[in-house]
């Protein structure tokens, strides 16, 4: 598998490498498809006595860009990606950036992504999402629709500790929309509404066994609030990218008589992360988060541990609970050219009401990665990720935060 991962690493490393340096975008939840790229003068191959690397011919198939004279720009891309969660998958997006008639800030346009993420393993997803700033105000929506098979290792920290893996799928319909002000000073406060659909479908023997008593289906409106704090800001050194802090909290609460529950349902969550420069090429980042889930919460909207971000290391869901709490230290350091490294290390925890919290039941989290960088703000990972009795590998297009 590790051989696999290195030889698609390094092919990434050769195909992004021949493109540079006119910025095209499309950021979209999980897989970070930002880039820059260097239009291609498709005359120079007519008669101009140059001739047409496989590079290039390689990023005409993989990338498409048109823009027009009324601030309109269509783009698409396509990107691999590994997980243990979805196995090997293909992501494209396609994203248009326009310019609203009462937009203020020029340089700052308005954005529409379709997104569309498929793997062998029968994992696919599809999501809309769109994002407009008018001055002070920012109206962020989406919708999604996924299906995934998974594994299920149990409800309680004993047992998922156990490593035994029951099969079935998750599937789920949902759509969002939430709305910020900007404020003096960084900050900003706003409101959230979502619509979650969540069912599980093809139970094996164990999967049924461990759901017995539990419901396999939720769907429900929320309402909530909001507020952060932002001042990171992107450093021109390799290896220390950003540098600043950045905080976000934010409570929902889904009522019952909007829901398919018989209670109300509140959860919380607050991130915050921190960025500093070390030395010539290094740089420190921090992220810690935390989540809670009110007692009433069924197993499937509880919070989860593990996966490609938060967590490294570990079966995305593999530890799940009311409450969560994790922490990770990286170190990044530029190497050579666009080529650096990280290590890290962290813990985290889950735990319920009948499932309290413990010292004995925190996490460890820890691992080496290479990186490619190709803008700032971009980077080919390549990460190999080692828990309690466990360990896994990472490849995508995005730092894990």
């Amino acid at each position: 598998m590790w051989r696999r991962s290195v030889l698609t690493l390094l092919l990434l490393l050769v195909v992004f490498g021949v493109s540079a340096q006119v910025r095209e975008y499309a950021v979209v939840r999980g897989d970070t498809l930002s880039y820059n790229y260097t239009p291609l003068d498709q005359t120079s191959y007519v008669g101009g006595g140059s001739r047409e690397t496989f590079g290039r011919r390689l990023y005409d198939y993989q990338h498409l860009g048109i823009g027009n004279e009324r601030n309109v720009k269509f783009s698409l891309v396509g990107a691999p990606a590994y997980s243990t969660t979805t196995g090997w998958r293909l992501t494209i997006a396609g994203n248009m950036d326009y310019y609203l008639p009462s937009d203020i800030q020029r340089h700052s346009p308005s954005h529409l992504t379709l997104y569309a993420s498929a793997s062998l393993t029968g994992y696919y997803r599809v999501e809309l999402d769109g994002y407009n700033r008018l001055d002070k105000h920012i109206l962020r929506y989406g919708a999604e629709f996924k299906s995934q098979p998974t594994y299920l290792y149990g409800l309680d920290y004993a047992t998922a500790l156990l490593g035994n893996a029951a099969e079935y799928t998750d599937r789920e319909y949902g759509a969002w929309f939430r709305y910020e002000y900007l404020l003096p000073h960084n900050m900003r406060v706003g409101a959230v509404a979502d619509y979650l659909y969540q069912n599980s479908l093809n139970l094996d023997v164990s999967a049924d066994a461990i759901l017995a008593d539990e419901s396999l289906r939720y769907s429900g409106a929320g309402v909530g609030l909001l507020f952060g704090f932002n001042n990171v800001s992107r450093s021109a050194e390799r290896g220390s990218q950003y540098k600043g802090f950045r905080l976000s909290l934010e409570a929902i609460v889904r009522p019952n008589f909007l829901s398919s529950m018989h209670s109300t349902l509140y959860e919380f969550s607050v991130a915050a992360n921190y960025y500093a420069r070390l030395w010539r090429g290094a740089g420190l980042a921090l992220d810690i988060y935390g989540e809670h889930h009110s007692q009433d919460t069924p197993w499937m909207l509880r919070a989860e541990l593990g996966g490609d971000y938060r967590m490294r290391g570990y079966y995305e869901g593999r530890f799940n609970g009311n409450s969560l709490i994790t922490a990770q230290l990286e170190l990044r350091q530029h190497i050579w050219n666009g080529i650096g490294a990280v290590v890290w290390g962290g813990a985290g925890t889950v735990f319920s009401h009948s499932d309290k919290f413990s010292v004995d039941k925190i996490l460890p989290t820890y691992g080496v990665g290479l990186r490619y960088e190709l803008t700032s703000s971009t980077v080919v990972r390549f990460d190999v990720a080692f828990g309690r009795d466990t360990q896994t590998y990472i490849l995508g297009m995005s730092e894990a935060f």
